[in-house]
């Protein structure tokens, strides 16, 4: 009788079973926040206590070839972060994550103003990276997903603004996590992609820095060689000029994709190629930021369509799409115009999520489950 009373207490004192997690869907890996009610006042975090402000001011404000066309400037404190993305690996590879690699986080700021009495950004971004290591992502993912049941966004949705970013609890548990990790010692690339001030027509500066230890340097951009891109949208047919040696034939067809002046001519052959360069730009299985231009990136949401659009032809169709389990759908956030060619972010108050984006987002869904399951 004894035997039969031990038994019985130690299966009344075994630990439960921890419950299933809530799946991650596409917006608990890459948040859009909504814009603030007061500009002064930012949904997560205004830049400064995330980078060493005189790195981040050399390569974004320093030089002074940023702004709007409106001759309104903008300042460092006006920065804040408007999105972000989590990765479980820093993408320096084209493909799949390995396992037991250092994770990365990576925020978008662009400056918040109250013009007229609307709350908007001005049309200069940029990225700010932060690894995570390799031995902390499982406590990561597991906070994400945290994160995710309350949002509790189906995990169907496509990319939007994040339903959560008004949920108080949710967004001071957000900014606990980024915090952890988005440190200015902890700072390892600035990008910036911005208008230039006052140009007509529109034009865009690209350009990069690096750090090597605690000194940051400007960083040559994949296939051109050189530390800044730039862009200028001509009128008429879509044409995205460049400067000498800004741009290379990569995948072969870009170059006539961008260069409208030249498409009629160019024969149906060439530009079905054209658009199929476009959907491998877009690919994350074929092509990364480790091996693409800027500029590619940051046009081939629009000019897909609109390329697409002059054959008459679906651009899913195209053998080098991307397809994914996970809802891909962007075009309820606009990238309807040749001016907006952010990634993901805000062109004054319309919210951006390029194609690009959206199927980062899905490859590393598909990367996260398969390294780090979620308990069922």
């Amino acid at each position: 009788m004894k035997r039969i009373v031990l038994i019985m207490a130690a299966a009344c004192s075994s630990t439960p079973p921890a419950p299933p997690q809530h799946a991650l869907g596409m917006n608990d890996l890459s948040i859009l926040l909504p814009l603030p009610s007061d500009a002064n006042v930012p949904v997560l975090s205004q830049v400064d206590p995330l980078v060493q402000s005189q790195w981040f001011q050399s390569l974004v404000i320093a030089p002074g070839d940023l702004g709007p066309r409106s001759n309104t400037g903008f300042a460092y404190d006006q920065f804040q972060v408007v999105s972000m993305r989590w990765d479980v690996c820093d993408r320096s590879i084209v493909g799949e994550c390995p396992a037991d690699v250092d994770g990365r986080l990576r925020l978008i700021v662009q400056p918040v103003q109250n013009i007229n009495g609307i709350i908007q950004t001005i049309d200069v971004a940029s990225h700010l990276f932060y690894p995570i290591p390799a031995a902390e992502l499982p406590g990561v993912v597991d906070q994400l997903r945290d994160l995710a049941a309350l949002a509790d966004t189906p995990a169907d949705a496509p990319l939007e603004v994040s339903p959560a970013g008004s949920n108080a609890a949710y967004l001071a548990q957000l900014k606990s996590l980024v915090l952890q990790y988005a440190r200015p010692d902890n700072l390892v690339r600035i990008t910036v992609i911005g208008q230039l001030a006052d140009a007509t027509p529109f034009e865009w500066n690209m350009r990069e820095l690096d750090a090597d230890g605690s000194i940051f340097t400007q960083t040559t951009i994949p296939q051109i060689g050189l530390v800044q891109q730039s862009a200028a949208l001509s009128d008429g047919d879509i044409t995205y000029n460049t400067g000498p040696g800004e741009i290379v034939d990569e995948p072969v067809g870009f170059a006539l994709a961008i260069q409208g002046a030249n498409w009629d001519a160019a024969g149906s052959a060439n530009e079905h190629l054209a658009v199929d360069a476009l959907a491998q730009i877009m690919n994350p299985t074929l092509h990364d930021a480790v091996d693409t231009q800027c500029l590619a990136c940051h046009v081939a949401t629009y000019l897909s369509t609109y390329r697409s659009g002059e054959l008459m032809i679906d651009p899913t169709t195209s053998p080098s799409w991307y397809r994914s389990q996970h809802n891909l759908d962007v075009g309820m956030l606009g990238n309807n115009d040749p001016r907006q060619i952010r990634n993901f972010g805000y062109v004054g108050t319309t919210p951006i999520a390029s194609q690009r984006i959206a199927n980062d987002t899905a490859h590393a869904l598909d990367d996260v489950d398969r390294l780090f399951p979620a308990r069922e």
